[in-house]
């Protein structure tokens, strides 16, 4: 399955195209942070809680 595929599902499903819409309504949590000339990166987090 293709990228531009997933993401018609899921603004079809959901109704939003707003990726940060997106991130809260999929329970991804995005973090902004000073990054300097890095324009971004992901991390995984196993064995975590979700207790914010």
């Amino acid at each position: 399955m293709n990228i531009k595929k997933i993401i018609g599902q899921l603004v079809k499903k959901y109704g939003t195209s707003d990726p940060f819409k997106l991130a809260e309504l999929l329970g991804i949590v995005v973090v902004f942070e000073p990054l300097g000339g890095i324009f971004g990166y992901y991390s995984r987090s196993y064995r975590t809680s979700n207790n914010f």
